[in-house]
């Protein structure tokens, strides 16, 4: 379990789902609340009889099994009555707990800033999601090569194209050892974009990617969009390094949208990334980025005198000062089908 760097006691509750408490614990959490305890440098695991726990050697530090609500386990463990640090979004039931066994609670962006900077084992397992979503826009484009515009047919599969084609998508992600979130917008006819936007999850890291194909297309008013989307994203790679302020870089990724002379679609073009699909940094917080700060760019155009949307997206980690960003999971490649 992680060790963060406080002067106080630390406490947090959660359960599955909670990408704080995921982060500080180092596995998969139980569905059942469970309680974390940081004191004297010491983490602790509090978990109820009936948790099932499936821990991994990267695990160090005690776990607790109680026979109640490991919130109470918590409390009673606490030192004294001196100040404690909890998360923002602690369960107010497990805030009142605390205060009302004399402790002075207050809050603490500590694992927030934590999480913002990604180590190496962190990093692998994004890399390892963006390569599987890789493969999942990899597999859209054989298909839609193979297929044309027709997309592929399933004899007896009335649903739409689309659906047919995240269905393989999803697949493919599954595939290469991820869990898929997968959307297919568009309309498959000749020279029409389609959008193939892929989330892939490996240990509970998000890594995205969206490319847009267009099947027999002539050029044009789409591609002028898609250029215009490939260069913002280029952009925001160059520019994504240690102290680079995020508002600043997501207003470079519109403006070169701008310079192209086609609109922005309304969105998040820029977010961090990593146990949640979107965390710090964030556009509107005030963030700059870190080395191991890790990012989803995703530039959105307009297609001119048209309402098509032409999407690109990719996963980069900030390198040292000096290194540049690392883009995950991509390879040679031509957006244009």
């Amino acid at each position: 379990m992680r060790r963060l760097q406080t002067d106080a006691p630390f406490v947090h509750v959660g359960r599955a789902g909670d990408p704080d408490l995921r982060w500080l614990v180092g596995a998969p959490l139980p569905p059942e609340p469970c309680a974390y305890l940081l004191c004297n440098g010491e983490p602790t695991l509090y978990v109820s009889e009936s948790a099932s726990l499936v821990f991994t050697r990267a695990v160090t530090g005690r776990v607790e099994m109680t026979d109640g609500d490991p919130t109470v386990a918590l409390a009673d463990a606490l030192p004294g009555s001196d100040v404690v640090h909890a998360p923002r979004h602690l369960p107010h039931d497990a805030a009142l707990r605390v205060e009302q066994s004399g402790h002075d609670l207050r809050s603490t962006t500590a694992v927030a800033d934590a999480r913002t900077r990604k180590d190496e084992a962190e990093q692998t397992m994004l890399a390892d999601a963006a390569q599987a979503a890789r493969e999942g826009v990899e597999c859209a484009r054989e298909v839609l090569t193979a297929d044309g515009a027709d997309a592929p047919v399933v004899p007896g599969d009335d649903s739409t194209p689309g659906e047919r084609l995240r269905r393989r998508v999803a697949s493919a992600v599954a595939d290469a050892g991820a869990t898929p979130a997968v959307r297919v917008d568009g309309v498959f006819q000749v020279g029409s974009p389609v959008v193939i936007d892929t989330t892939a999850r490996v240990a509970g890291y998000h890594a995205r990617m969206a490319r847009t194909l267009v099947v027999g297309g002539d050029g044009g008013a789409v591609r002028r969009a898609q250029v215009a989307a490939e260069s913002a994203l280029r952009v925001a790679v160059g520019e994504a390094t240690p102290e680079t302020d995020v508002d600043w870089l997501a207003d470079e990724v519109r403006a070169e949208l701008g310079s192209f002379g086609v609109d922005a679609v309304d969105g998040v073009v820029v977010a961090g990334t990593g146990l949640a699909r979107r965390e710090a940094p964030l556009v509107g917080t005030d963030a700059t980025l870190d080395p191991g700060s890790t990012l989803v760019v995703a530039p959105a155009a307009r297609v001119p005198e048209r309402k098509e949307v032409v999407r690109v997206a990719d996963t980069l980690v900030v390198g040292e000062e000096g290194a540049g960003a690392r883009v995950l999971g991509r390879g040679s490649e031509s957006s244009h089908g």
